[in-house]
């Protein structure tokens, strides 16, 4: 659940992102409503797989842990989706976009640079630069919270 750049309240579902507006009225913004799956796009066809964190980037779009799909997606207002990092396998490599693997990612922020932390059910955090470069907070082998900052930016 996070608040949106305009005061509305957004939340997951176990396959979709709704809005709710400050007179308590629903929309969807992407996925669907019961189907779940992985797949980007836009106007609902994008899925979700218990998407379960989500967060608000200050360029205005949302980050959200896709937890099911090992997945870091980005979605803008307007309900496109796309994905950060992952591609629906589970495991722990560095890599850009769809190279890098993710483990059931839950909790995810950003920093007041822009650059997003991720949280695993294992335990492993992992840094974004920029939100391009998915790697060890610390490093692949690391478990508990993670000190620092992300990996340099490259």
């Amino acid at each position: 659940m996070a608040v949106g750049p305009d005061g509305t309240l957004i939340v997951c579902t176990n396959s979709a992102i709704f809005v709710l507006s400050k007179d308590v009225q629903q929309a969807l913004i992407t996925g669907h409503k019961t189907e779940t799956g992985f797949k980007d796009g836009q106007d609902g066809k994008a899925r979700f797989n218990f998407p379960f964190e989500i967060t608000v980037h200050d360029e205005g779009h949302l980050l959200v842990s896709d937890t099911y799909n090992h997945a870091v997606r980005k979605v803008t207002l307007s309900g496109s989706v796309s994905t950060l990092a992952g591609n629906g396998t589970a495991g722990f490599a560095d890599g850009v976009g769809v190279t890098a693997r993710l483990n059931m990612p839950r909790g995810i922020i950003v920093d007041d640079q822009n650059d997003i932390f991720v949280a695993d059910t294992t335990g492993k955090t992992r840094g974004f630069a920029d939100g391009q470069r998915a790697a060890a907070f610390q490093s692949s082998n690391q478990t508990g919270p993670g000190y620092g900052r992300p990996p340099d930016r490259r």
